[in-house]
């Protein structure tokens, strides 16, 4: 059975941000772009696990869509996903912030 897949609000803003950068230069490609992130983050759905453990953090995976990553909790007991961050892979990964 498919899990929920629920975004935090950090996450949230982040997706904003990316489109409205990539927006400055082609809105249609960053619809685009954007709607490529959603659609990785709701593939999760049917394979929760498939991304890579990230050591900094026990619990958190991440899928990458070149050059952001997503970041993302599966919780198996609640059978729910919920992504933390889109983050760009060239920025600083030790400003990158998860809550608990």
């Amino acid at each position: 059975m498919d899990c929920a897949v629920n975004y935090s609000e950090t996450a949230l803003a982040d997706l904003e941000q990316i489109t409205a950068f990539i927006a400055t230069d082609n809105a249609e490609v960053a619809e685009r772009f954007a709607n490529r992130l959603v659609d990785l983050a709701e593939s999760l759905r049917s394979m929760p696990e498939r991304g890579r453990p990230v050591k900094r953090w026990p619990g958190v995976r991440v899928v990458v869509l070149a050059p952001y990553l997503i970041f993302y909790r599966f919780d198996k007991p609640a059978n729910t996903v919920e992504i933390l961050r889109f983050w760009h892979g060239a920025r600083d990964p030790l400003s990158l912030e998860l809550r608990p």
